[in-house]
């Protein structure tokens, strides 16, 4: 059994073994090394591959050859950071196609919501994951089951899709190198979320985190929290909060941690919201926040009402809290 998993990846993986993709990945790498020793920044979209059916497939085996044959004497290159996150978001995707085979017959003692069953678990993670990371991944539940389960006999297997439609491995715009040592690397990749959003058509952009570790001469990641997965506690990376404040006239970035919790904690409490069709008013003050992949786009009023715009078309979601929340955005702007 083993020896056919192996063939059904090794299928998928042949795919890419062509003069031509070898010398675009070539030519990619050496560029993608030169902007990254320039900067240590990506201000482009990298390069992703498109998702397509079978070009999906061709394209995570790319990328997954790079990761497991390239060895990496040099520093943490745009390239590096790219096929991790491509690759690790392809595993968390409800519908990748490309390391899972879609069952037939579901077993029955596997949680509910499990459709997939993957090809060889051990040969599409260990290249890509520490212990330490590979034991969050297994952690990850979503709606209470988990995202990835190991049965007892040792087959591991993927839920299906259930709230999903965002494809990660493909909004990245950029990174940041937040520190970084021979051996281990902390990098902030931002990313645009994808779908028609607030008010005003705007798609608002993400941070998350990925910790970096060079183990076997190659980086794997030890640390990372999927946007739509929830985690023990053990395995929660805090990020950042980003909060920024805009009136219509006046517009601050707060860099108190303290002011930052504060208003991310009242946003996080706003519970039994109201569907409207009326939208928020032009006086309002705008908070957007990020906060561990969370991201908060509202609209709060000096009544109290907040709106919140991050999905919002033709309605809103209309929230009722104490005005004081108002007076304390208007003094933080002032």
């Amino acid at each position: 059994m083993e020896k056919n998993r192996l063939l059904c990846l090794g299928l998928v993986l042949c795919l890419l073994l062509t003069g031509c993709l070898r010398e675009e990945e070539q030519s990619q790498s050496s560029q993608s090394e030169t902007d990254s020793q320039s900067s240590g920044t990506s201000q482009e979209k990298p390069d992703l591959p498109i998702r397509d059916g079978a070009g999906l497939s061709e394209a995570v085996a790319r990328y997954f050859i790079e990761q497991r044959d390239q060895v990496q004497d040099g520093p943490l290159t745009e390239a590096d950071v790219t096929r991790l996150w491509y690759l690790v978001n392809t595993l968390y995707d409800a519908d990748d196609i490309a390391f899972v085979d879609d069952m037939t017959e579901v077993p029955d003692d596997i949680p509910t919501g499990i459709t997939s069953r993957f090809l060889d678990f051990k040969e599409a993670t260990q290249y890509l994951f520490t212990s330490h990371g590979l034991e969050q991944l297994l952690a990850a539940q979503m709606a209470g089951t988990p995202y990835i389960y190991q049965a007892p006999n040792g087959d591991v297997y993927h839920r299906g899709p259930y709230k999903t439609g965002y494809f990660y491995q493909q909004v990245m715009t950029g990174y940041q190198i937040v520190s970084s040592d021979q051996d281990s690397a902390q990098v902030e990749v931002s990313w645009k979320i994808m779908g028609p959003l607030d008010w005003e058509k705007e798609r608002p952009e993400a941070f998350t985190t990925l910790y970096l570790k060079r183990e076997d001469s190659r980086w794997k990641v030890d640390g990372y929290n999927f946007p739509e997965a929830t985690y023990p506690e053990e395995f929660t990376i805090s990020e950042e909060i980003r909060v920024k404040l805009t009136d219509g006239e006046k517009s601050v970035s707060l860099s108190d941690t303290a002011e930052k919790e504060q208003i991310v904690a009242r946003l996080g409490e706003l519970t039994a919201g109201t569907l409207v069709q009326e939208a928020p008013p032009q006086d309002c003050i705008a908070v957007q926040a990020v906060d561990n992949g969370r991201v908060y786009h509202m609209s709060v009023a000096s009544d109290g009402r907040v709106w919140d715009t991050l999905y919002a078309e033709e309605e809103w979601v209309l929230y009722q809290t104490d005005p004081s929340l108002y007076q304390e955005l208007q003094e933080l702007l002032a």
